[in-house]
């Protein structure tokens, strides 16, 4: 029923047009569901809030986190705000870009067994700033998957970074699955989906990539 949807789904964004365009796609595959326009309504008033994420007091409930964190370097974040962030982060450290703390949240937020997804700069999983966030995946966590996007255009503008596709799981693993040279498509994912079931892939896995808070060796072998 369209109560129990409503408390399956939340989207938070700081800018409202970004949460409008969303708002807008939804409503359209809702409608073409069957959904009623008070349906929609309230489905839309439930699953979107405009809020600072950060500083938005959230339930510690989620299974699934994805997400596209901010990329904001320290300088370009207004002291009051960047006092309060560091106050409520232990990761955002040194000079730490904004999407670290954004990690530290959404981790924090994961019911256990449950799974964080982030779209994001690679740069934290070897520099110095990201040190403390690599210390707490690795007491407390597990990195289940890496996707390598160095290569390819997964913006619809060209940004000055690595990314790379991040998965990490609120509990013990053994091993992460690796991916190099993607080609973005369908079939690859459904490749990686069946190497996280645990079926035999032509993917690599490698164990013991997060070591306290050392750097990541994610390179191919």
């Amino acid at each position: 029923t369209v109560k129990q949807l409503s408390n399956k789904l939340l989207a938070i964004d700081l800018v409202p047009c970004s949460l409008d365009i969303a708002k807008n796609k939804v409503a359209a595959l809702l409608e073409s569901r069957g959904y009623s326009e008070k349906e929609v309504t309230l489905l839309l008033k439930h699953w979107f809030q405009s809020a600072d994420f950060l500083l938005a007091n959230l339930a510690e409930d989620f299974t699934h986190i994805v997400g596209n964190p901010p990329y904001v370097r320290v300088e370009n974040i207004p002291k009051r705000l960047l006092s309060e962030y560091r106050k409520r982060f232990a990761t955002m450290t040194d000079r730490a870009d904004l999407y670290i703390p954004f990690y530290e949240k959404c981790l924090s937020l994961l019911k256990k067994g449950g799974r964080l997804s982030f779209i994001c700069t690679d740069r934290w999983t070897k520099n110095i700033y990201g040190k403390s966030l690599r210390g707490l995946i690795g007491n407390k966590f597990s990195l289940e998957l890496f996707v390598d996007l160095y290569g390819v255009e997964a913006f619809e503008k060209e940004v000055m970074t690595y990314p790379a596709i991040t998965q990490i799981f609120n509990g013990k693993l053994d091993q992460t699955v690796l991916k190099n040279d993607t080609s973005f498509s369908s079939k690859e994912a459904y490749e990686i989906l069946s190497a996280l079931n645990g079926e035999k892939t032509n993917l690599e896995t490698r164990k013991a990539i997060v070591n306290g808070d050392n750097p990541w060796l994610l390179g191919s072998s």
